[in-house]
Parts: structure tokens; C-alpha cells; sequence
């Protein structure tokens, strides 16, 4: 989470250079990424399961699609759909990246950083 705070804020940073920006926005979206895999690799363990290389690759890369798949083999059809199929996990990893943009905003503004 706190890498995902930070390459938020340097995105919002670098926002008018466009060739550095970019960096920071994959980075952000890989650390979103990374952060839903590390619930998945623990809920795994927690369950005797193991994640095969290919369903790390998966989650960390394609989330949307992998973890829901996770999710219907780690718990079935039933229990997974009460669960949002695990994409509730991206709530707070999203809410932590607008919050991080806006108040990253409302700081350099202060500091007259666009002026």
C-alpha cells in the first residue's frame, strides 16, 4: 500500500510530463496488482492451496479475470459469488489511489506547484 501511495503521488507529480508519468502510472496499476496477488497468495496458504505460477502471473497481470477465477476454485461457485467473485478486494486498493491523486492534488496546489 505504501507503494502504491507513493508512485500515486509521483504520477500526480510528474503529471505535466507526460514521458515520466507513464512510468509511474503502470507502476501504480502493478501495485494494485501486487497488492490483491499478496491477499490471494496469503488466502491460499491459509487454505492449504497452492497458486501454480501461471494463476500468480494472472492475478498480478489480469486481476480481474484470475481472481475471480481463484476465487470459484478456492471456494467454490456458491461461496464466491457471495464474495463478489474477490473483485471487492479492489475497493480499497482503488479508494487509496484516488484518495492518494487527490490530496497529492490538493498539496502541490497549496504549494503553488501548478502555478
Amino acid at each position: 500500500m505504501i507503494a502504491l501511495i507513493i508512485t500515486t503521488a509521483l504520477q500526480v507529480v510528474f503529471y505535466y510530463h507526460e514521458e515520466i508519468a507513464v512510468y509511474f502510472y503502470v507502476l501504480s496499476g502493478l501495485s494494485i496488482g501486487g497488492g490483491v496477488y499478496a491477499w490471494c497468495h496469503f488466502d491460499s496458504k491459509e487454505r492449504g492451496r497452492k497458486l501454480s505460477q501461471n494463476m500468480r502471473m494472472a492475478i498480478g497481470l489480469a486481476g480481474p479475470i484470475a481472481v475471480p477465477i481463484y476465487f470459484v476454485g478456492s471456494r467454490g461457485f456458491k461461496a464466491a459469488g457471495k464474495v463478489g467473485f474477490g473483485l471487492l478486494l479492489y475497493l480499497p486498493f482503488y479508494a487509496l489511489y484516488y484518495v492518494a491523486w487527490y490530496l497529492t492534488g490538493v498539496v502541490l496546489q497549496m504549494a503553488g506547484y501548478y502555478a
